[in-house]
């Protein structure tokens, strides 16, 4: 047994090491991180759009209210003005220019994130360059709409499900019960969506239960990271001391 866990260790190690792991991880954070703020300027400017559409007041100030309280205070100080100053005035036009932005920064962190999946399958990506390019695309279309769907069932369902209740003068205990279900809703949606784009993104054919399996697996790790960073920033998030800014 204590061989066996000892060939394992050496494989792995060769592996990550054969496959630059490490420089492959480098990679896909710097793209996303490139698409995260032209994106989320996107995705902030929609939820206002649609929020003052179906007349929640205030929707701006609500929005930059639940990011700040899900980022480290010394980083929402930091970008509140600038949100405030891009979705504070309604300008439909930014929807179209920010949701191209997104889709193009995006698009090569698909890319990398095809050719990491080409990698872990061991296969080479022989595909012509239009539909390899259409597939990027329609995958990035499709992490879209997973993220936007989490978004809004997290931030802008919270937001509607308190105006109905005012409106309707309803029980506490139906935002509570509401604000449950958000959580497997995000979850099954999610496990779905990034199950497809396993199936899709490698140059190989894989059986769709375990891709399924894996977007699952995704989801638990992605709830997970997130009550994580929550709690983080709730109780240890301090950029000024860590830093000395």
């Amino acid at each position: 047994m204590r061989d066996q866990l000892t060939r394992i260790g050496k494989r792995f190690a060769s592996d990550v090491q054969r496959d630059d792991v490490g420089g492959l991880a480098a990679e896909l954070a710097y793209r996303f991180l490139f698409a995260i703020f032209p994106f989320g300027i996107f995705v902030a400017a929609l939820t206002a759009f649609v929020a003052g559409a179906v007349g929640i007041e205030d929707p701006t100030g609500k929005i930059i209210g639940a990011l700040g309280d899900n980022l480290p205070r010394d980083l929402a100080n930091g970008v509140r003005p600038q949100i405030e100053a891009v979705i504070g005035t309604s300008r439909p036009g930014l929807l179209t220019v920010g949701a191209i932005a997104a889709l193009w920064a995006a698009t090569g962190g698909t890319n990398a994130l095809i050719k990491g999946l080409n990698r872990a399958y061991e296969v080479e990506e022989n595909r012509p360059f239009l539909p390899r390019t259409a597939l990027a695309i329609g995958l990035t279309l499709l992490a879209t709409v997973g993220i936007l769907v989490a978004f809004v069932t997290i931030v802008g369902a919270s937001l509607l499900t308190t105006e109905v209740v005012r409106q309707l003068n309803l029980d506490q205990r139906v935002v509570d019960l509401i604000s449950l279900l958000r959580w497997p809703v995000v979850f099954a949606f999610l496990s779905i969506a990034v199950g497809i784009l396993y199936r899709l993104a490698p140059n190989v054919r894989v059986p769709f239960r375990w891709c399924l399996a894996g977007g699952a697996l995704f989801s638990v790790g992605w709830l997970a990271a997130t009550a994580l960073f929550g709690l983080y920033v709730a109780n240890f998030a301090n950029y000024s001391n860590t830093y000395g800014a």
